[in-house]
């Protein structure tokens, strides 16, 4: 009878080959990447706290990669303005209300980014639609929008 050890390669029966991660707990500004693309520019007081509930929000992939900047609290909202002006990360919205659940902003060939904001009532029904067809809600709105442009010949 093979035991699970047999079949591993000897650096991995080892704790001695693990690399202590720590989580740091200072404020600063956070960028959510898909592959190269930044696409969330975010801030917080506690970095790894912040990162955590996005984590568990996304669907699984959704998010590639994280940058952290460290920044003084006093700073970060100038800060997160900043790099989301810079950037226009296609997650952040500008102008959401307290009815409405930010949309991504759209961009294709040089065509200038727009806003817009989704209902909260209708996130339920879009969330279930964009996780039917294999896609995030941003890149679901991103598709369906691009479909209705094909459509009507624009």
């Amino acid at each position: 009878m093979n035991s699970a050890h047999e079949e591993l390669p000897l650096e991995y029966l080892s704790l001695e080959n693990c690399r202590e991660i720590q989580f740091p707990q200072y404020s600063g500004i956070y960028f959510l990447r898909q592959g190269s693309e930044i696409v969330y520019v975010g801030k917080a007081k506690n970095v790894t706290a912040r990162i955590g509930e996005h984590l568990a929000r996304k669907p699984p992939g959704s998010i590639e990669s994280i940058l952290i900047m460290p920044v003084p609290k006093e700073l970060v909202n100038r800060a997160e303005r900043y790099w989301i002006e810079t950037l226009q990360p296609i997650w952040n919205n500008q102008g959401s209300t307290s009815d409405s659940h930010p949309a991504p902003s759209i961009h294709s060939n040089g065509v200038k980014r727009t806003s817009f904001t989704i209902p909260k009532n209708l996130l339920p029904h879009l969330n279930q639609l964009a996780q039917e067809n294999g896609r995030t809600r941003s890149a679901f709105v991103s598709w369906l929008v691009r479909k209705d442009i094909e459509r009507l010949g624009l």
